[in-house]
């Protein structure tokens, strides 16, 4: 099964709860737009009445309410039928995107993963164009993030065994790998991140392994990975604001 048709699945399980009614009616109270819908007919519709280049009115609204974790990801479910193309145009067209060396479902499941970063960080604002602003929002990240890698090239640092050695030192940082190593020993010492979780940002974002290799390193999927990251990201975000 692949990330898209996985995240399919997984919506339907979320949207079909108790707990999602609930969400829901607390949501038409803030945005009436809202109204009238479960979660699942709110995102079937949204994605039925899809024009490229206009608002929806209940995905603005959604987006309003991102800070919500079932909102946020009711936007992600949203947004993938725009996403569905990303993967496959950035491995035609932009190898600075993709490494030639990574398949298909590691370029996916980066690309969602910035697609939810996205949506996180755009949380009570109003868009224009909702859809197509996250889309490209998730692009932009995605060849940031992987130009930045391909300059950095860092090796691979078994940096579990370090942060509980703790054996770095912040004046031994010379280079910006191992300033972002001190980093993320530093939020492991303040129990900010767990060491696994700095070993997996490390490993994927500076020492660049593709999200296949991290999923067989750490034994996930590379939906698994991409969740992971983005659970650590956002905690170590929380922790310098």
């Amino acid at each position: 099964m692949n990330l898209f048709a996985a995240l399919d699945a997984e919506w339907a399980a979320l949207a079909t709860t108790a707990q999602a009614a609930q969400h829901v009616a607390g949501w038409c109270v803030r945005e009436p737009a809202l109204a009238g819908s479960t979660p699942m007919e709110l995102v079937v519709a949204v994605v039925a009445d899809r024009r490229w280049g206009r608002a929806d009115p209940r995905l603005t609204a959604l987006v309003r309410l991102a800070a919500d974790d079932l909102a946020a990801r009711a936007v992600l479910q949203c947004v993938l039928p725009g996403l569905r193309a990303e993967p496959m145009y950035c491995r035609r067209h932009h190898w600075s995107l993709a490494d030639p060396a990574d398949d298909l479902a590691d370029v996916t499941a980066e690309l969602v993963g910035a697609a939810w970063e996205a949506i996180r960080a755009r949380a009570g604002t109003t868009l224009a164009d909702p859809e197509n602003t996250l889309v490209r929002a998730a692009t932009e990240k995605l060849r940031t993030r992987r130009r930045a890698e391909a300059r950095t090239r860092a090796r691979t640092v078994p940096l579990v065994g370090m942060a509980v050695a703790g054996q770095v030192d912040v004046d031994d940082a010379r280079s910006a790998a191992e300033r972002v190593m001190v980093t993320l020993v530093d939020a492991v010492r303040a129990e900010t991140v767990t060491a696994r979780q700095a070993d997996l940002l490390y490993n994927v974002r500076v020492a660049r392994i593709s999200g296949r290799e991290a999923g067989r390193r750490y034994g996930m999927t590379p939906g698994q990975v991409f969740h992971a990251l983005s659970v650590a990201e956002t905690a170590l975000q929380r922790a310098s604001a």
